[in-house]
């Protein structure tokens, strides 16, 4: 069985490099401009740090610091300032930036409850990729130390990347255990303990030779 034991872990070991190698890069993140209805913009510009912040907590994504937003921006000389948070807005931005994903929305002030409306856009394509829409009562401090990172991580909940991963993960999973199968009935051939195994027989029955202590017949 140390044979087994042996093949079982290279076995393992070469899924695990496999799997270490097929998983894609993180995606490059924006965070764009929110719309604010209600708030003011210093309110705003704090939302959008924690925003980023949570987002990067995630461990899912790479983000575009805002430093490095503004500098890119003014050198492709784009004009539009304010919010950017339509779609084909996000898109624009996102292709000046070089980012693979750009996260938009608003956050607006109703009463005494604020709303956040944010959505995760595919920058190549312009499809929403996720979307998150909350609401919290109380103080705007709320919004950032409570509300902020349960959007995040709506955000970060990706449906294709799931997929993707599920799909990939099954497939791993499936080689890995013909592998397994595999070698578990070599290691007992290999062994000698098939020598005990049933003889099949019928009509015009013949007996190969010897095969080491396995007895066939067909």
């Amino acid at each position: 069985m140390t044979r087994l034991a042996a093949f079982l872990i290279a076995v393992g070991a070469m899924l695990a490099s496999s799997y270490a190698q097929t998983q894609p890069r993180e995606p490059l993140v924006a965070v764009l401009p929110l719309q604010g209805r209600g708030l003011d913009t210093n309110s705003l510009r704090i939302l959008e740090d924690g925003l980023a912040q949570a987002l990067l907590q995630g461990s899912k994504v790479r983000l575009l610091e805002r430093a490095q937003m503004s500098n890119i921006l003014k050198e492709q000389g784009f004009q539009k300032s304010g919010a950017c948070d339509q779609n084909d807005c996000a898109v624009e931005v996102g292709k000046l930036l070089g980012v693979e994903r750009g996260v938009a929305g608003s956050v607006g002030l109703l009463g005494k409850s604020y709303v956040l409306n944010l959505r995760m856009v595919d920058i190549a394509s312009g499809e929403i990729l996720s979307a998150s829409q909350r609401t919290c009562s109380g103080e705007i401090e709320k919004v950032l130390t409570e509300t902020m990172p349960l959007s995040a991580a709506d955000l970060l909940e990706d449906r294709k990347d799931r997929n993707a991963k599920f799909g990939k993960g099954w497939l791993l999973w499936t080689a890995g255990g013909v592998a397994v199968a595999g070698g578990i009935t070599a290691a007992i051939l290999l062994s000698g303990k098939g020598k005990d195994a049933p003889t099949v027989s019928g009509a015009g029955t013949t007996k190969p030779p010897d095969l080491g202590g396995l007895d066939v017949s067909w």
